[in-house]
């Protein structure tokens, strides 16, 4: 197991493969890269504590189908040209979704994500981000803190709306 990997400020690195990594104990930055336009973690299945993947303003190809479990927060944030994110394998995050102000974001899977242990926040992507339905096994968000869907249409506000009846005190925007 892999303890942390911090991948910041790299001028050279264009592709990240990491296909092979299947665990990291503690935390994945991936941060401030200028040329980086591929991260390959498609066997990542968990992280025990945080992953960001942020303002690595080439990046167009984020794999990460196979990440199951996040111990603390998830945050992909300022990565402009990744076009479709897909969280497919997501079913756990401790702490806080963050996912935010990724201009051509046009399409995120996130089908088995089913506990967030904070808050969720998606919002200031692509004006054209497809109402998705997504998030359809999400079954609990723990936070009295804020779930702020931006930009996600109608289908998920309705859907997160209504479950956040069942999950308490939730202030929604």
């Amino acid at each position: 197991m892999t303890s942390s990997i911090y991948i910041i400020n790299n001028s050279y690195l264009s592709t990240l493969d990491l296909a092979g990594l299947r665990v990291v104990g503690g935390n994945i930055n991936i941060d401030s890269n200028d040329l980086l336009a591929t991260v390959d973690l498609g066997s990542l299945q968990k992280v025990g504590g945080h992953l960001q993947i942020h303002t690595n303003k080439l990046l167009t190809d984020l794999v990460l189908g196979g990440l199951q479990t996040v111990g603390t927060h998830l945050q992909i944030y300022y990565n402009e040209l990744v076009t479709d994110l897909d969280l497919g394998g997501l079913q756990t995050v401790g702490a806080w979704l963050i996912i935010r102000n990724n201009a051509d974001l046009a399409e995120i899977t996130a089908n088995n994500l089913t506990k967030i242990g904070g808050s969720l926040s998606i919002h200031s992507n692509n004006a054209s981000l497809r109402p998705f339905d997504g998030l359809p096994s999400l079954d609990c968000v723990r936070s009295a803190d804020v779930i702020y869907l931006g930009d996600c249409g109608p289908a998920l506000r309705i859907r997160v709306m209504a479950a956040a009846a069942r999950w308490g005190t939730v202030n929604c925007h």
